[in-house]
């Protein structure tokens, strides 16, 4: 700046005038003042001040905020998609932070092609994750930032940990279904064919292991002949066959009723089990033999005659 001023002998003037500098820690400005004068016989008697160098201070690290949530923190078994999002902050006032990398536990956030962060400024970064399993299982995870301010100062961070599990899906009852091959047959009685068909209902999540004596019958006792064999698992839906016979004797108009009983145990190892619809199987009563032909009572009753 240029202006013309008088200065009497002996006296002075002090001049003052501000100027903003800006930039980052370690930043420096040196300068002087230069003085263009002249005295009565106009003889130059100006001159340069000294030099007064300013700089900018380091105004320390302030780490970024990292917040994780989750849409939800539980799904019942068998488990699905969960969503999570992070939420980065960057509390400095000075300093914007450059974004290194944003990792989860189990996968990579999408912070939408953002990489820096201005002071005050802050992302959202959001991901998905499947988590499948059974009734009490859990994960756990945090997203680690790694970041650096405009002085090279690490300021990233790790972010709160989100627990996230599988609540218990109640397994239906298995199904039993029991039939016979032979509801009747003359006295004295003999060999009886039953069979019955054990399933896992579909709409089950579960599935559903029956033990080797997992299956019994109130005559036969445990059923071995299955298919597929005992021990068995069953999936949702699935089914096993197990076909039996019981040695049932008497007079005629006796009748034998019985069931089948099947228990097993879901993926959370609580107990399920079901009783077949009861079948009645019968002894008739024998009659003479029957002339010209000599057909028995026992054809007779198979309707053969």
């Amino acid at each position: 700046m240029r202006w013309r001023y008088f200065i009497g002998p002996g006296a002075s003037v002090i001049c003052t005038f501000t100027v903003p500098h800006t930039g980052d820690a370690g930043d420096s400005w040196t300068n002087n003042v230069t003085v263009v004068a002249t005295d009565d016989d106009s003889a130059s008697v100006g001159g340069v001040s000294n030099d007064v160098t300013v700089s900018l201070t380091d105004v320390g690290p302030v780490d970024l905020t990292i917040v994780k949530s989750v849409d939800k923190l539980t799904l019942p078994e068998p488990g699905g998609n969960f969503n999570y999002e992070v939420n980065i902050t960057n509390p400095s006032t000075v300093d914007t932070v450059t974004l290194t990398s944003v990792i989860d536990t189990y996968g990579t956030p999408d912070c939408g092609g953002v990489t820096s962060l201005a002071p005050g400024a802050s992302v959202i970064c959001t991901f998905t994750v499947p988590h499948t399993g059974n009734a009490f299982d859990e994960w756990t995870n945090n997203v680690t930032v790694v970041a650096t301010d405009d002085d090279e100062n690490s300021v990233g961070g790790v972010s709160n940990d989100v627990t996230v599990n599988l609540t218990d899906v109640q397994s239906s009852p298995l199904t039993a279904v029991k039939s016979t091959s032979t509801p009747a047959l003359v006295a004295p009685g003999g060999t009886f064919q039953y069979s019955v068909v054990v399933t896992n209902p579909a709409s089950n999540v579960d599935s559903i292991s029956i033990a080797a004596d997992g299956i019994n019958d109130s005559f036969a006792g445990t059923l071995t002949s299955c298919s597929p064999a005992l021990p068995v698992t069953l999936a949702p839906g699935a089914s096993i066959t197990c076909t039996f016979s019981a040695t049932h004797t008497g007079v005629g108009g006796e009748v034998f009723k019985n069931t089948v009983t099947a228990t097993g145990t879901d993926d959370d190892d609580k107990e399920t089990s079901a009783t077949s619809n009861e079948v009645t199987v019968t002894i008739l009563a024998a009659t003479a033999m029957l002339a010209p032909t000599q057909t028995t009572c026992q054809d007779y009753a198979g309707g053969d005659c």
